[in-house]
């Protein structure tokens, strides 16, 4: 789109001078007859462009920088097609002796011309050399996409203004050990949001617009948006060292990534450990937990349980004779067990532009006591209604 309009231009004035004009007059009538043609093909490309500029949140992220610099060159490629095409071609434009030869033999266009068709030719004179040049045009072409894939983690993060934190307490918080928390995380930035404009400028983010802290059983997460969006990015360290102020805890806060959908969004690693002797799985899960700070550096890590024994858990051992009978698998009592309990996605929604994940759960009475667990409905492929208790 850049060298259309100098393209336009030009041909023109090449096509002025074959009717026989010198090189100057040429220049100008060629450059006169089509620079409107040109002006309305650039405003109508512009057109298309331009809007974008004013697009809000993330989009403009995304866009708008290419739109300013589409709308820039077109622009820049029309007052170029009619400036500086006209003039240079009115001292260096030649008029080629081609267009009096027909075939161009003789010529270097003409002699370029007839390699190219001798090797089509010779390509094409048998089916083994057709299929070859087909398959190494592929090979190349597979080859050079391998060579030039750009690495997984080419997109950028974007500058959204928005820091999330999340901190595992230790075992056994209460409410009110909760509540001191979070008035201890609370009074490490209270001087950025409470500081005057003047005063917050020199404080990291230029200060705190607005700040949140949510804790629930056994963990807490909190969110904070800077006064100045363009330096979120400098409450991220202010955040962890809040964190790691809680003595026993395990926090870490970054800022949201403007691809990421969810916390870690597409750039999360998931590493589970498994084994029979459950002391044993938590040591080795916090030697790795140790570790993904040293083989990763700047990540963040987040073990999900707690490395430690105080979360409840319910066992449920499936009798295999009797789940046989009613025509179940181990596999499908945790799958239906899971889903009323804990809940299973089954599907996504789009709506305005965001994926919702839509979940299948029991109800609350099922799970508000251990042992209404075993009254939980299973339905049997042969249509019949059990409990849990039945098969496990």
């Amino acid at each position: 789109m850049v060298v259309d309009n100098s393209i336009v231009v030009l041909e023109n004035i090449y096509r002025h001078q074959q009717m026989g004009k010198d090189r100057w007059r040429a220049a100008a009538d060629g450059a006169r007859e089509v620079w409107g043609a040109v002006l309305a093909s650039t405003l109508t490309t512009v057109a298309v462009f331009l809007p974008i500029i004013f697009i809000q949140e993330r989009a403009a992220q995304l866009f708008r920088d290419i739109a300013i610099a589409v709308s820039s060159a077109i622009a820049v490629s029309l007052i170029v097609a009619i400036t500086v095409i006209p003039s240079m071609s009115a001292r260096l434009l030649t008029l080629s002796k081609m267009h009096k030869d027909r075939d161009g033999e003789g010529t270097r266009l003409g002699r370029f011309a007839n390699i190219i068709s001798s090797i089509v030719d010779y390509i094409n004179a048998r089916n083994v050399r057709r299929i070859a040049f087909v398959l190494g045009i592929v090979a190349v072409t597979v080859g050079l996409s391998f060579a030039l894939l750009p690495p997984s983690e080419y997109l950028p993060n974007g500058n959204q203004n928005f820091v999330f934190g999340f901190m595992l307490p230790p075992p056994g918080y209460n409410i009110d050990e909760m509540i001191d928390v979070a008035e201890s995380v609370e009074s490490q930035f209270k001087p950025m949001w409470e500081a005057p404009d003047d005063e917050a400028k020199s404080m990291p983010g230029g200060g705190i617009d607005n700040f949140f802290f949510v804790a629930f059983a056994n963990q807490a997460f909190m969110g904070m948006r800077s006064r100045d969006a363009a330096r979120a990015a400098e409450l991220v360290p202010v955040a962890n060292g809040a964190l790691f102020s809680v003595p026993g805890a395990i926090g870490f806060a970054n800022q949201a990534s403007l691809f990421a959908r969810g916390f870690a969004g597409t750039r999360s690693v998931k590493i589970d450990i498994t084994g029979p002797d459950l002391p044993q799985v938590l040591q080795i899960a916090g030697r790795v937990f140790g570790k993904v700070s040293e083989v990763l550096p700047g990540s963040s890590s987040r073990p999900i349980p707690g490395l430690d024994l105080g979360n409840p858990e319910v066992r449920i051992h499936p009798d295999r004779a009797r789940a046989a009978d009613v025509g179940f698998t181990a596999f499908d009592i945790g799958m239906s067990v899971n889903s009323l309990v804990d809940g299973m996605k089954v599907s996504d929604y789009f709506h305005n532009g965001r994926e919702i994940d839509l979940l299948i759960k029991g109800g609350d009475k099922w799970t508000r006591h251990t042992q209404d667990i075993a009254q939980l409905p299973l339905a049997t492929p042969y249509g019949r209604v059990i409990t849990l208790g039945d098969v496990a």
